[in-house]
């Protein structure tokens, strides 16, 4: 019986998710059910025992999707990334540096799902159903978050056209559900084959071409081949060849710099928009289950509002930490009659056109007549499309700029974090 049983355990450690996601989920489900008895006790205290407890007012089995909910998409996250070489620098640079192809199994266990993954998510089924008498949304919420994570996941590893067909295959899914969930996912399931031919040529890629320089060459002592841990970037040993220090690492080109073309900035603008509508109009669904015209509330149209205005300032942040700056100060521009340096001032081409789309739409928000769902939208495209696609060539722009290279915000030094 010991033998059987240290088998099975084996058998699910194999595809098991991280301790930390099972206590979360457990203590949510205990929780719930705690919240739960305390609310049955305080009403029959309230009413004295005579009357029978109806299930539509207790609070806790509206709440127990949400919770649970919550734990399915980081449980369907994390399960996607926690055996990608993608996702962990270490592990990628130890892979790269064995004989591993992608027609042998990955060393950490599968990215792909296993039946052991039907156990656990079953539990999480079972937790759902004793709370709230729901079991169905446990497996799509896996499965929806798990392929949407992987949806990213190839496009940065070179099976971009299946990230994208899984990506916008994944929204029209989690559109659908509203209509018919068992439909929905049985479709789910069926985008597992998708899944796993994005995988195989994902991995037939590896080693990938979009690994940032720094973790693409370093010096490594006799020995260390076979040791994962020299891979480290935390190791003094591990030293990139192509950390020259400053200013010398700013003066070369970075490859990595260009990171999204713009036909896919394009794509990605359609697909958030894509989601953002989607995600509208469930949120619209659920509080207004009756009447399906109503309009979203105006804290709801504030809160999408200041989102993307924290991008756009998010956008400007990035750019202001980069190590190239301005040739002529704001009063030496204002001195010389030159307010605008365009090689320059390029950079803050998609801010500008993204603050002008945003405010733009909510001018003609009332001329336009479109409802809620489709305006937030509309909008969150806009503004991501320009953000992502009028982005000058970085590469070439930091070769070709008139600008003055000099430390950024942190690294005022002048010195590199870690010297060589």
């Amino acid at each position: 019986m010991k033998r059987v049983g240290r088998r099975v355990v084996r058998w699910l450690r194999s595809g098991s998710p991280p301790w930390w996601v099972i206590g979360i989920a457990l203590f949510a489900w205990i929780t719930l059910n705690v919240a739960s008895a305390l609310e049955r006790a305080w009403l029959q205290r309230l009413f004295h025992g005579d009357i029978e407890i109806d299930e539509q007012l207790l609070t806790v089995p509206q709440m127990a999707p949400v919770v649970l909910g919550l734990c399915g998409i980081v449980f369907g996250v994390v399960r996607a990334i926690q055996n990608h070489p993608y996702s962990k620098a270490d592990y990628r640079r130890w892979l790269r540096m064995t004989p591993w192809t992608s027609s042998q199994p990955l060393p950490l266990g599968p990215v792909a799902l296993v039946p052991q993954d039907l156990v656990w998510v079953s539990l999480f089924g079972v937790m759902l159903w004793q709370l709230s008498g729901q079991w169905l949304a446990a497996p799509l919420v896996f499965l929806l978050s798990y392929q949407t994570t992987l949806a990213g996941l190839f496009l940065l590893t070179g099976a971009k056209r299946i990230g994208y067909t899984l990506a916008f295959v994944v929204a029209s899914v989690l559109w659908g559900c509203l209509v018919s969930p068992p439909v929905m996912l049985a479709l789910a399931i069926l985008n597992d084959l998708l899944v796993r031919a994005g995988l195989a040529r994902s991995l037939r890629q590896f080693p990938w071409d979009d690994i940032p320089e720094h973790e693409q060459l370093v010096v490594l002592q006799d020995g260390d081949a076979g040791n994962p841990e020299a891979f480290s970037s935390t190791k003094p040993k591990a030293r990139a060849l192509t950390d020259l220090g400053w200013p010398h690492y700013s003066l070369g080109p970075k490859s990595s710099l260009q990171w999204m073309s713009r036909v896919d900035g394009a794509l990605v603008s359609l697909l958030i928009g894509f989601f953002t509508f989607v995600l509208c109009h469930i949120a619209k669904q659920v509080k207004h289950p009756v009447n399906s015209q109503a309009n979203m509330a105006t804290g709801d149209m504030s809160a999408v509002t200041l989102f993307l205005s924290y991008l756009m300032l998010a956008s400007i942040a990035a750019e202001l930490t980069e190590s190239i700056h301005s040739p002529i100060s704001w009063l030496g521009r204002i001195a010389t009659r030159r307010l605008v340096i365009p090689a320059y001032d390029i950079r803050w081409l998609p801010t500008l056109s993204a603050a002008f789309v945003l405010a733009g739409m909510w001018l003609l928000r009332k001329a336009l007549a479109l409802p809620d769902d489709v305006f937030v939208a509309a909008t969150t495209f806009g503004v991501t499309f320009c953000l992502l696609v009028f982005r000058p060539d970085r590469r070439k722009w930091r070769l070709t700029a008139p600008a003055m290279i000099a430390p950024s915000v942190f690294n005022k030094n002048g010195k590199k974090l870690v010297e060589l």
